[in-house]
Order: C-alpha cells, then structure tokens, then sequence
C-alpha cells in the first residue's frame, strides 16, 4: 500500500489530513484481494495500547467512514461466505460471516478482536460503538459472532480491519447454538430443562445477565412443566431488567397466566413499570402488593418512592434542593425523578419543521417541562481538567467532531434502541438533517438498528452543558461571561438527548428559558406567553446582538435565524454596528479601571451606545443586548461606592427596560411596581432586581418585597427552580446583607 509514515506525536489536524490521505490510498484497491497475514495480525493486535493510568495523556481519534446502511436482510436468506473471499474497501451485501474470537478484547474504541474463521484464516475485528457491558460479558476469546454483511476497510496504522458499525449486524452465539460450526460447537444435549436452569441461575448471581439469558431460553426450548416455565419467565424477566432490555421482560411477565397474584410476580411488574416510569399503573399493583403482603417493607418503601415519582409527573412537584444535592456527587448521579409535560404539546411549525407550543396561557416562572433524559454521559474528572484527554470521533463527511460525554451518549441511544424497539420511533422522528431512515426498523423480531441515522440525530439534537445550571456562574461573578455560550457546544461536561425538548427551537429573542439538573432538562416560560404560542430557547447566548459566531453556529444546524433582533442587525448600518462594537470595547475598559470614577464619560458614552439602536425599534420589541452588561454595572457603584441609590434605581430601571421588560412605577417616588411585561431573562436581570430590593430598602419606599419576589422569579427561570434561591446568593460574595434585606 502506497501510504505515508504516520507522523509522530500527530495535532489533530494532521491526524484527519493523514486519514484522508489514507482514504484516497484505499479507494485505489477497492475490490482487491485482503493479504493474510496471522503472525503479523497478532503482532499488531499486541501492540494496541490501552491507557490505564488515569493521569497519562490520551488524544485519541477514530473516524467515521461514509455513512451505509445497516443489513436489512434477514440472516437466512444470507450466504455464508469466509474471510478468503473479503474484498478491499468492499461492503459484501447478501453474506455473513461466522467467526471466533482468538484473543481477549482490546476495550478501547473501536472494540478490537482477533477472530478465525473455520478454515482458521484471521482478521482483525473492529466494533465501533458496542456496548461496554455486551463487550466485558460477551466478547473475549472463544466468543462466536456473525457479522452480517461484512465491510472491510484499509486503515492507516495497521493491517485491514473488518468493521462494525451498526449494533444489529452483529450477532452472539452461544456455544450450544445450532448455527455454531460443528467445530466449534459444544455438545451440551444432556442437560435438562433444570440444568440450564440452574446453569442460568449461576451465571446471573455472577451479574453475566446475557448469558444467563440464554440458558433461560434454553431451558425453555426442552418442553419443562409449566411451574418451571414459570419460573424461567420471571428470572428472564429480571435479568433483562437488570440489562434495562424493558420490551423482553415485559413480555416475559405478561406471559404468565398462573397465580397472577404472587408476591414475586406483583413485584417484578412493579420494577418494571417504575423503570418504565408508567408510575400511575405503578402504584396500582404496588398497593395491591401492599394489601396482600403487609409484611413486605420493600414493597411499602417502594410504594412511597411511586407516589412521589407520581406527583412529579402529574403536577411537576419536585424536590429540587434534593436533585441538586444528588448532583452535586462527581460524577454526576443519574436522577430519580419522573417526566413532567405541563401545559405544551408538539405541533407543526412551518418552515421549522415540528415545534412545541403552549396548550394554555402561561405566566413568566412557570414550569413548561421537566424532562429526564433518554440517553446521558458526563466527562471524567480528569477530562475536565484537560480537554485534550478526551477521546474524539471526527466525521469527514460533515466535518464535526464529537468528543467523550457525546460518545458515550450515542452508544448509550443505541443500545436502548436496539435492545427495546418500542423505543426506536422516538429517536427515529427526530430531525436529522438529510441523511436518510432506513426502509424498515425490523426484521421478524429483530430491530434493525442505523448507527449513521442516530449519529446525525444526535449531532443536531443533543445537547451539551453543566449538570447544573447555577455552576455555568461563578458564585461571585455579577454577569454573565460576553463570550457566545453554545449549549450544543460537544466541548462541555455533560451531554445528553432529551426526546420532547429536541423540539423546541431557536429564537435569540426567546420566550423560555432551559436549564439543567443532572440529567434533567427544566423548561420554564420566560414570559407570559399566550396559548397557542410556539415555546422558543435561544441555542445561542451573547451580549453581541451581531456576533459572527451566531451564524456559524446556527449554519451547522442549516437554519437561519430571523428573529426580531437579528433582522434589526441586519437592517442596521455596518458603520453604526461598529461605533456599537467601539462603545461596548471602551465601555467594557471603564469596567475595568475603577468604573466610579469615571462615572460621569461611562454615562455619557452609554447615551451614546443608546443612540446607536433605532428609535423605529423601540426595547419593548426588540431587546438592546448591548445596554444590558453596562448598565447593570452602574447599580452597584451608585448603591455601594457613591451611596446614590436613587440613581442606581434609575440605572436598574433603565438597564431591565432595555432589554424588554415594561414595568409600571418603581421609581423612587412611586408607591408601586409592576412588570407589565417581562423581557429578555438572563444571570443579570437577577443581579438588578436584587439590587432594586437593596435600594428601595435604603430608601424605605417600601417596594423591597415586590422587588425581590420579582428577583425570585427571575432566579427560577435562570435556575430552573426557586428553592435554593436564599442559599445560592449566601454563597455568592453578592450576598442579601449587602442590600439590608433579608427574603
């Protein structure tokens, strides 16, 4: 093969550039024999490294090949073909392979193996995306696979692989299986129906639940009594449970006919409905259990957890101090808490496709969603201390890349999908730019899984952020970082896909507001919004309402956004937007030097930077961003350093005012203060509320409590929720006793 060496200590630049390179070198053999080589194979195979220590360096990259289908045919109108007939760069549609593992499986990414066919010729085995739990259980030396329709693949570091990629071209037979070449094969036909039974039972007390699965089935192929069959179908039903495979031990419970009563079966259906978060069917077979066997503290402790997974669900009543103190264990703990769908529904949305929307009038504060997610990872401790230890997938069809959390997030989809179908039209109707769905989704009972249909899915839908939202904020900071906040950004800690909220849509001009606990997505509405109304997140957060990287962004997603503010950027003057640019430079230098005492040109230069936004757009329609950063800075130097806080409020007023929000009195002299309509919601508009409180109480005006109430809202929409409202700014240096006002 015509390849360049690889280069050392390789940037990851010259990592996709040598992949490249490799391509075109392979394309230029497509349909040449495969050389066979054991020793070399082995040889390979013996050097490929795996990073145990936790503190070594690791900038790891694999590629993802030219998107292809997955097998659609079923395995018996498949030829069986042997690894002397494989072809280079070659998909060898209508065959299959049987193979067994020669050696132990290297655990890295791809999965690498090498296997023998019954002629003994060896190749290398490379399963791209499998699960970690199939693989330590499944996959090591002696393991028999078939791989349906091979594809062979050049690569550049080592001999031709034969790839996996797709979860559902690869099969496991047990060893006993009668599709096992006879040499291989292990004679086991004097073992009864008790035997495997037993055998089974071994195998899930050493948690090896596939295998112990397969001698269940066995067992039930010999003819056993029915109170063995019994028996069989609650211990399949508990090790497809323990497996999170929802769909078979469903099946494996309503199979059973007898005794429906039973204390086991009672409580079987109950973990598989709570895992299933059906909590309402749920607390009906736990209180049935509750009844008949008092005596189970078990089933009574579990009783309470359903009633309160039932409140959630039902009318979004969490306990969101206690969810946040689950997060706060690294890594972060997957939630126990059910999904809640308030008032919004998915409905059709023009050009954007599919949209949510409200099902009634909303105030701003209230709960819109709380979502727990379908698939979740967080990044290790580690990783989050150098970024360049996470492990990358880079495709070269689109040229993106997808890092750790992002990985582990589509294995995880995957495997839900493949080991429940019932699962696979959520993940399917997802927006996935152009790239095809297969024709069909399975095959008799067997799903038929696309790893590129997911991988396109989750590039565009999933989303990556804090697993809690207050720690995007340094406790101490009183605004939010100017620089753009992408929350698809793959680079962050957590990363997730979450069904109902992959569709809402963009707006920079937003009317909800996300935010994150663990693996659950908080919806709540930003503003009052009328029934009937299209829920909108800005995907997108920066201060610079003409911010270039806006577009890059939202051109990786294929839309253009044509909300009210950015069409305002567009009509605008490009001489105006950069005196905007100059103002917002010189304003943010001021913040710097002792702001206090050049008060006098910061204030003039703001009136300045307010000249610049069109008067034919006033900030009720479209928010000012600009305004926002500087005139909240002036709060506290007028309260704090220059003891004005007529003229903080002032400042407040002004700063909550040019982002949107229409408020009634609040002045100093005012009796009242009403927002009439709520505007543009971000960290600071809490900053200027809490500081507002402050101010009215030196004042003694008497509007301290609205103000605050005001605040909480404001904190709720930021955070989610409203329950650590009073701890969060203790912990801050922005503290209540600051403002001489305590909630």
């Amino acid at each position: 093969m015509e390849l360049d060496p690889f280069p050392e200590s390789p940037t990851l630049e010259e990592v996709i550039k040598y992949e490249r390179h490799t391509r075109e070198v392979a394309q230029s053999h497509k349909g040449e024999p495969v050389p066979q080589n054991k020793l070399k194979i082995l040889e390979h195979f013996a050097c490929i490294r795996i990073t145990t220590d936790p503190q070594a360096f690791r900038c790891d990259v694999f590629f993802l090949p030219q998107a292809y289908p997955p097998s659609h045919t079923p395995l018996q109108d498949l030829k069986q073909i042997h690894l002397q007939d494989l072809r280079q760069e070659t998909h060898h549609r209508g065959s299959f392979l049987i193979l067994r593992a020669i050696t132990p499986s290297k655990k890295t990414i791809p999965v690498r193996v090498v296997a023998e066919d019954e002629n003994e010729s060896v190749f290398l085995v490379a399963i791209y995306l499998q699960d970690q739990r199939t693989v330590e259980e499944e996959l090591g030396t002696g393991s028999i696979i078939i791989v349906k329709e091979p594809y062979v693949q050049l690569t550049g570091c080592g001999p031709t692989e034969l790839r996996v990629d797709h979860v559902s071209d690869l099969l496991f037979l047990p060893p006993h299986d009668r599709r096992v070449p006879s040499c291989w094969c292990l004679d086991r036909s004097n073992l009864s129906a008790q035997d495997w039974k037993e055998e089974g039972n071994k195998r899930f007390s050493e948690r090896r639940y596939r295998t112990a699965i397969q001698c269940y089935y066995q067992a039930l192929k010999l003819s056993p009594s029915d109170e063995l069959i019994r028996a069989l179908r609650l211990n399949l039903s508990l090790s497809h449970l323990k497996l999170d495979m929802y769909d078979a031990a469903s099946e494996h419970l309503n199979s059973i006919v007898s005794d429906t009563d039973s204390e086991k079966l009672l409580f079987r259906k109950s973990q598989l409905l709570y895992h299933m978060q059906k909590f309402e069917e749920c607390c009906d077979v736990l209180k049935r259990l509750c009844s008949q066997y008092p005596g189970n503290t078990t089933a009574k402790n579990d009783f309470k957890r359903a009633i309160r997974r039932l409140a959630e669900q039902r009318h979004g009543n969490y306990q969101f101090a206690e969810m946040i103190k689950q997060t706060n264990k690294f890594p972060p703990q997957k939630l126990d808490c059910a999904t809640y769908v308030g008032p919004v529904a998915i409905q059709q949305s023009g050009s954007r496709g599919r949209g949510l929307f409200t099902t009634k009038d909303v105030k701003a504060g209230d709960l819109l969603l709380c979502e727990k997610a379908f698939a979740y990872a967080s990044a290790d401790a580690e990783v989050l201390e150098d970024c360049r230890s996470i492990l990358k997938m880079y495709d070269l069809q689109i040229g993106r890349t997808m890092t750790g959390p992002g990985i582990s997030v589509i294995q995880s989809v995957l495997h839900r999908i493949h080991d429940n179908p019932s699962m696979a039209s959520a993940v399917h109707d997802l927006h996935r730019g152009a790239y095809q769905a297969p024709p069909t989704s399975m095959i008799g009972a067997a799903p038929v899984v696309d790893t590129f249909l997911v991988i396109r899915a989750l590039w565009i839908n999933a989303f990556s952020y804090k697993w809690d939202t207050r720690k995007s904020h340094g406790l101490n900071n009183l605004r939010q970082s100017r620089q753009v906040s992408d929350i698809r950004d793959p680079a962050r800690e957590c990363r997730a896909l979450w069904v109902m909220a992959s569709y809402v849509n963009h707006s920079c001009h937003f009317n909800a507001q996300c935010s994150f606990i663990g693996d659950m997505f908080i919806l709540r509405a930003s503003r009052d919004i009328p029934a009937g109304t299209e829920i909108l997140i800005a995907y997108v957060v920066s201060d610079d309402e003409a911010d270039q990287r806006r577009s890059k962004v939202f051109d990786a997603w294929g839309f253009t956004c044509d909300c009210c503010i950015c069409t305002s950027v567009k009509e605008t003057d490009e001489a105006i937007l950069a005196k905007r640019k100059n103002l917002v430079a010189t304003l943010t230098a001021l913040e710097g030097a002792s702001l206090h005492r050049h008060m006098q040109t910061a204030e003039a230069k703001a009136r300045e930077l307010e000249r610049t936004y069109s008067a034919f757009n006033p900030a009720a329609k479209v928010p000012r961003l600009g305004l926002l950063p500087i005139r909240c800075k002036f709060v506290p130097v007028n309260k704090f350093v220059l003891r004005r806080p007529h003229k903080a409020i002032d400042n407040a007023l002004g700063a909550l005012e040019a982002i949107g929000f229409i408020i009634e009195g609040g002045r100093p002299a005012d009796k009242t203060l009403v927002v009439r309509q709520w505007g543009y919601a971000k960290y600071d508009v809490i900053c200027c509320w809490a500081l507002l409180a402050g101010c009215y109480s030196d004042i003694k005006s008497g509007l301290e409590s609205k103000a605050m109430e005001y605040a909480k809202t404001s904190y709720q929409i930021w955070a989610g929720e409203s329950e650590t409202f009073s701890e969060f700014w203790e912990v801050g240096g922005f503290r209540f006793q600051s403002l001489n006002y305590k909630p």
